[in-house]
Order: C-alpha cells, then structure tokens, then sequence
C-alpha cells in the first residue's frame, strides 16, 4: 500500500524501481504540460496553469472553492472553473458531486476534486514517502479508495452515479454509491475511534433505506459492528469489492 500510495496508480510507475519513481513523474507531468496543454493550446498563460496545478495538488480529495483559486491564482472565476475543466476533460482529475436528488449540469463549489493518480498529486504537491498516520496520507488513502470504486464501477459495467454525502451534522460520508445502494467511508487509519463512525450511522439514521455502510481503514481485523457497518482494511476492501460483494 505504501508503494501504491508513493508511486501511483500508472503501471509503469508501479512497477519502476524507486530511485527512478521522480524521474518518470517529471517527464509525464512534463509531457502532460506540453503536449496536452501547451501544443492544443487549452490555456493562454502556461506559467499561471502550472501554479493552478500545484494548488489543484494541495486540494486533491477536498471541495473545491473557485472564487478562492482565482483570487489566488490572480485570474477570473471563470478561468478558475475552466482550468480545473481541462484536467477533467483530459482525464487527469475527476469531479465528485455533493448528492443532490437533481444533478446539476455544472460543477458546483461543494463538488469534490480528485487527481486521476496520486503519484501525480505527490510530484506536483512536492511530497514523498508519506508515512501512515500523516494527513498527507490520509488524502492519498481517500484518493485510492476513490480510484478503486470508480475503476469497479466502469470496468464492471455497472455504472451507478457516484457522490458523497453530507449528514445534517455535517459527519462527511465520503462516498454514495447510486440512490443509497451503499455509502463507503475512508479512514487511512489502523486504530479506530467512535468518531469515525458517525457518518456512516448519521447517515442511516436519515435514509434508513441506504444498503451497507462500509468503513475502509489501512489496517485492522474485517469485523461488522451492530448495528451493521462493516469495517475492511485495504487488502479486504479490495478482494470484497472486485469480487462483487459490494455493490
């Protein structure tokens, strides 16, 4: 899980030996610059793109404020909006909307963000060999967890709308798969406190209907609780997710 944390999701970065792993990051964020962004012309001002994409690092797995990136970016809301755009359009980065029982046709300012590889984020972000316990890995871990769920979702053709959902208390559930068809939270944790569970039972207490509750941490025992969530650590998670136990 470290290495997958560090290095990323991309075969070829997983499988490099390390002393090479910011070699190769360079040259496809490098590449990724000037052939996707500066060869089609997407933007106007690389040099204020390249800072946009620093800070997109810095905010992977959080929602994003436009308004606050184009005042610091020194650029329009507009732009802001457009230049998160383009990573999400070439597939670099994806939106994860709030759930709304009507979608909307933009991306809306409590909309998450997540890069498509945390090696990625960890090259732009400036950060490397995250250690368990660390904030910075508590974000990488979410944005695996994110990256198993969507990958399942597409590859096995099953194509339910993904959201996260905020409880009247605001305890984040991280992920909703379709209409309630199961809500998975992650905590890149291997010791568990009652507070993090208080999304995940927020969230039954509002929509008794939701189906199981599951709770992803980096170590620790599969065990299900009383009153029904479910708690896998990573290797568990992903043996019972790609095994369509899931959803």
């Amino acid at each position: 899980m470290s290495r997958t944390l560090d290095h990323g999701y991309l075969p070829s970065h997983y499988d490099c030996d390390p002393s090479e792993i910011k070699r190769l990051l360079l040259s496809y964020v490098g590449d990724y610059l000037r052939e996707e962004v500066a060869a089609e012309g997407l933007v106007r001002n690389l040099g204020v793109f390249s800072d946009f994409l620093s800070m997109a690092a810095l905010s992977d797995s959080e929602a994003i404020n436009f308004n606050s990136f184009a005042r610091d970016l020194g650029v329009s809301s507009h732009t802001s909006r457009e230049y998160f755009n383009i990573l999400v359009d070439t597939q670099v980065a994806w939106y994860l909307p709030l759930y709304r029982h009507r979608p909307k046709r933009k991306a809306a300012a409590s909309t998450k963000f997540y890069f498509s590889d945390v090696g990625t984020v960890n090259h732009l972000a400036k950060r490397s060999g995250i250690e368990p316990g660390s904030a910075a890995f508590e974000k990488a871990f979410e944005n695996w967890v994110a990256h198993e769920i969507r990958c399942y979702n597409q590859y096995r053709d099953k194509f339910y709308e993904l959201s996260y959902r905020l409880s009247k208390n605001d305890d984040e559930v991280v992920f909703l798969v379709g209409d309630f068809v199961c809500s998975i939270q992650a905590k890149g944790v291997s010791r568990l406190r009652e507070e993090h569970f208080k999304g995940l039972r927020a969230l039954a207490r509002e929509h008794p209907e939701v189906g199981e509750r599951i709770l992803v941490t980096y170590e620790g025992e599969a065990l299900r609780l009383g009153d029904g969530i479910r708690v896998l650590n990573h290797r568990d998670f992903v043996a019972e997710l790609w095994a369509g136990r899931i959803f």
